[in-house]
């Protein structure tokens, strides 16, 4: 016998400004962190960026035997040649309930306006609440 199961009124837990974030976990069971590298936020890789030339200057003045003040003095030397990133994205909206500087469609390190369109009945389906049972 078949019996057709409706989902219960409300929005599925996936569903965020209208895309499905469970694209996000499906990528990463199946290729992990280099998988998402298309659906970065620009902010956030901006911010990687900026990360790895501090790491990179600090390996230089490490290189260079410097410690303490001398090695401050020099990462500062190092980054003042590297201006760092500033992107600009079309799509940055402020949170209403948070930091200024960060955007309601961050999600986990992507951007959920780079995930694909919620189809509205998916057997994906997770109601909004606690799972525990």
């Amino acid at each position: 016998m078949t019996r057709l199961l409706l989902h219960p009124a409300g929005r599925c837990r996936h569903e965020k400004y209208g895309r499905c974030t469970n694209e996000f976990w499906e990528i990463m069971k199946t290729e992990g962190k280099p998988g998402l590298r298309d659906y970065l936020c620009l902010h956030w890789r901006a911010k990687l960026e900026v990360m790895q030339a501090y790491q990179e200057a600090g390996w230089q003045a490490d290189r260079l035997g410097l410690t303490g003040e001398d090695r401050r003095r020099a990462i500062d030397r190092f980054l003042a040649g590297t201006p760092a990133p500033a992107p600009i994205c079309p799509d940055f909206r402020p949170r209403a309930d948070g930091p200024l500087n960060e955007c309601r469609y961050f999600f986990l390190e992507a951007c959920v306006l780079r995930f694909q369109s919620c189809p509205g009945d998916c057997p994906n389906y997770l109601p909004p609440g606690d799972q525990r049972g």
